[in-house]
Parts: structure tokens; C-alpha cells; sequence
């Protein structure tokens, strides 16, 4: 096992409190609310507001359970939304903590790996993941993006278990999260469990 360098998670919490604090200071501006973030919202902001896990954005009866496509991350939604209020800083902060989470697993999983090797390197491509394109849409807004995003480096952090027994329920158990946390990730189950199985 590989332990990170003081100096390497001294950098990574400045990086990560830089990344916070830009991205609350400016969450409002950019980009503007959008239908997506509202229908995720919704069933958490009803559930807070003591109407249940219900939702009026889908084209679903008012007084039915949520039953949309990623119900997990609208589930992560309700005790965020308790604690920090309900508004689209609220909303979006949940994505900010996510990214970060799925970004800190990455990194760690990669040097554990020796697919990374200095610290340089590490900040490197924590900085990377954080200023894709794709990326940074997916935690500026309130979608459900983010939780996939640290699913799958929970699932790359499977791979770095020792023991085969380990890996496996590790995998496992990541698996039964994937009709929760998205109807779209389920393709990549076969494909990662095979992929990260055949790894030495």
C-alpha cells in the first residue's frame, strides 16, 4: 500500500478548498438553471418540504413515490437539502462535494497502481478530471452526474484490493448501487467487472 505525502494531501486540500470556494462564489452565475436540475430537485425539495418523496416535474401522478432514472442521487438530495436549505446553491454544492470525492478516489486509486507515481503528476490529474469540459458542466449544474462519476472511481478503487475475494464483493456490491444511481450505467457493470476481474 502506498501512502501519500504529507505535502501531496497539504496540495490536494488547497486544491480542493480553491475548487470550493470558486465554484460556491460563482454558482449562481453560471450556468442558468435548467429543466434537468429541476426535475432531479424536485423530489428532494418535496421530501423536505414534508409532501413526500413525490414529484410534480415528471409525467407521473403527483402522490406517487419518485420513480425516475437515477433516484439515489435525488434520495442523497433530501438530508444535503435538511441541512443546507433549499436553493440551487444548495443543489448544486451537493455536486461540488461529489466531484471532489470521485476525483480524491481517482488520484489515491492511481498511485496505489503506480499509474501515477509523484505528487506533481497527482495534482496533475485531479486538475485535469476537474477542468474537462464535460466535467465541469456535470458538477456546475444539478444533475445527477456525479454520483456515476464516483461510482466509477469506486469501482477503479475495487481494482486496487489485494486479495481476489475482496475485489469481487467489492464489485459486487458496487454493482447493486447501478439501478439507483443510473439507468445508464448499467452497460459498463459486464464490461468493468470483466475489465477490472482479468487485471492483475
Amino acid at each position: 500500500m502506498i501512502a501519500l505525502p504529507r505535502n501531496q494531501i497539504a496540495m490536494g486540500c488547497c486544491l480542493a478548498g480553491l475548487f470550493l470556494a470558486v465554484n460556491l462564489v460563482t454558482s449562481d452565475r453560471s450556468p442558468v438553471v435548467w429543466t434537468d436540475e429541476v426535475m432531479f430537485a424536485d423530489p428532494a425539495v418535496n421530501a423536505v418540504l414534508g409532501r413526500g418523496f413525490t414529484t410534480t416535474a415528471w409525467l407521473q401522478p403527483r402522490a406517487t413515490f419518485f420513480a425516475g432514472n437515477a433516484p439515489l442521487h435525488s434520495l442523497v438530495l433530501v438530508p444535503w437539502l435538511e441541512t443546507f436549505g433549499v436553493s440551487p446553491l444548495a443543489v448544486r454544492s451537493l455536486n461540488y462535494v461529489l466531484i471532489l470525492g470521485a476525483v480524491g478516489i481517482l488520484v489515491w486509486s492511481a498511485r496505489r497502481l503506480e499509474l501515477v507515481r509523484s505528487s506533481q503528476a497527482s495534482l496533475l490529474l485531479a486538475a485535469l478530471v476537474l477542468c474537462g469540459d464535460g466535467v465541469t458542466y456535470s458538477y456546475r449544474s444539478g444533475r445527477y452526474d456525479c454520483l456515476g462519476m464516483l461510482w466509477v472511481a469506486l469501482m477503479f478503487a475495487a481494482q486496487t484490493l489485494s486479495q481476489p475475494g475482496r475485489r469481487v464483493l467489492a464489485i459486487a456490491l458496487l454493482s447493486m448501487l447501478v439501478p439507483w444511481t443510473g439507468f445508464q450505467l448499467i452497460p459498463y457493470v459486464g464490461l468493468l467487472g470483466v475489465l477490472l476481474l482479468g487485471l492483475k
